[in-house]
């Protein structure tokens, strides 16, 4: 509460606005787009990610060798224009386009990533405003209930016949699946045979997974050299096949002289030593 007697006064301040940026527009006869965080990491532009990425260079080298280079703004556009003085003349088409300068926080073996090309360098045959990048922050993207893959491993000779050959291999589960089942088989153990490490290509949706010697379990039809892969462009339908036997193609592994003690099946829960040389 105020009580008593108050007055004011007025003062006039002139305050000199800074210059204007530079408006980031692009025509039909320009060359521009958004750097943005690609929260799925496929490459595309969904709808949905609209958050830009700023201070990105974008250089641009025309037919003629002729260099021009622009930054992405706040909101992560960025384009080649008379106003910004890089304009491209249409005549100078096709031009070789690099994105490069991305945060820290972009993960780099994860993109950036552009529809159609998962490197950071793009030739564009003429004028557009759609040359779009992407980069991936995975803090960014969660996906819900996604799908978890798994290995699994029986005792005995999966490709002489019998059970050893006709039990899961690999299985596909969601995140969220407590129980024991609701697993879908990709693979019975004749197709996989002993696997331990698995690597995703998100770019083809594909699980490669490699074979691995597994003591009272055997390997699958490529051996000890196998890499399978699983499609997983239609979640509904994986498609399991034979990727690579890598020992057909780098080298011949000759003979695998495996060193063991004799007891070591009968010492469980003791210190053991197993070595496998390749000669």
């Amino acid at each position: 509460m105020l009580s008593g007697a108050h007055s004011a006064s007025s003062t006039t301040v002139n305050v000199t606005a800074p210059v204007a940026c530079a408006p980031m527009t692009c025509n039909g006869n320009s060359l521009g787009g958004m750097i943005y965080y690609d929260n799925n990491a496929n490459g595309t532009h969904d709808a949905g990610e609209t958050k830009g990425i700023a201070g990105v260079t974008v250089k641009v080298f025309d037919k003629n060798g002729t260099a021009y280079t622009a930054t992405s703004d706040a909101n992560g556009a960025y384009a080649f224009s008379a106003a910004n003085g890089n304009a491209i003349a249409s005549t100078n088409f096709p031009v070789r386009v690099e994105f490069t300068g991305f945060p820290s926080n972009s993960q780099g073996y994860a993109g950036p990533s552009l529809t159609g090309n998962t490197s950071s360098i793009r030739f564009v045959s003429a004028p557009s405003c759609s040359i779009h990048c992407g980069a991936v922050n995975p803090t960014y993207y969660s996906q819900n209930n996604t799908p978890v893959f798994s290995n699994e491993y029986t005792t005995g000779d999966p490709l002489a016949g019998g059970n050893a050959g006709i039990q899961q291999g690999l299985i596909e589960h969601s995140y969220l699946n407590t129980t024991d089942g609701g697993q879908t088989v990709i693979a019975t153990t004749d197709k996989t045979g002993s696997l331990w490490a698995h690597a995703w290509n998100k770019y083809t949706k594909t699980l490669f997974s490699a074979a691995s010697l597994k003591r009272h379990f055997g390997l699958g039809s490529l051996g000890i050299g196998g890499i399978y892969k699983t499609n997983y462009s239609n979640p509904a339908s994986p498609v399991f096949s034979n990727f690579i036997d890598v020992t057909a193609v780098f080298y011949s592994t000759g003979i695998f002289l495996i060193a063991h003690c004799s007891s070591i099946f009968f010492s469980f829960g003791k210190p053991s030593l197993s070595i496998i040389f390749l000669l």
